[in-house]
């Protein structure tokens, strides 16, 4: 890796941790903050943390995780181009908590700058769509394509699919179509 390159993680990562710093004046409890590369190709995005993301206090630790980076794993999509989110930052936000949150995942969308998004759940999807200027329904394998911005893939809630088979079928069909995507098949 080139020094430019490291320059440019670690601004990222600074940028990333100045917007937590910000949420931690609105939202009641300490909020769950992103994981993975800033510079990411891949941003995911789901609606809240479950219990051991709040605990570990950042996004995509414990079963959910587990199930993306299995999946990645699988699908052949390297762990270093992943960065994954909630788009509220703690399990029970307050009103004010929930609107900054919404403006953080414009600017982690914006700081990360992915080739792909893939939003698990309805919520995340309208949510990611909107702040991409794409907004639409909602349908798991919807795939949004447009110039100058990265591709949205939506699916369906990845706590959901932890629990029920026909979810869990359906995540693994989009993420392969992700996988597609990222591979540029």
């Amino acid at each position: 890796m080139t020094d430019h390159f490291h320059l440019l993680a670690a601004k990222a990562n600074a940028e990333i941790d100045d917007l937590n710093r910000s949420l931690a004046a609105v939202c009641a409890g300490v909020p769950v903050i992103g994981s993975g590369d800033p510079l990411a190709d891949i941003f995911f995005v789901k609606e809240r943390p479950d219990a051991d993301e709040e605990s570990a206090k950042a996004a995509f630790a414990g079963s959910s995780g587990d199930v993306i980076l299995k999946a990645a794993d699988r699908l052949g999509l390297p762990p270093g181009a992943m960065y994954g989110t909630n788009l509220l930052k703690c399990r029970l936000p307050s009103p004010s908590c929930a609107d900054k949150c919404r403006a953080v995942l414009e600017q982690e969308l914006g700081i990360v700058q992915p080739r792909l998004v893939f939003a698990m759940g309805e919520v995340a999807f309208l949510a990611a769509s909107a702040v991409l200027g794409s907004p639409l329904e909602f349908s798991p394998g919807a795939t949004v394509r447009r110039v100058g911005r990265p591709t949205l893939i939506g699916s369906v809630d990845l706590d959901a699919a932890m629990t029920d088979e026909s979810a869990k079928r359906q995540l693994w069909r989009d993420l392969k179509l992700l996988g597609g995507v990222y591979s540029g098949r």
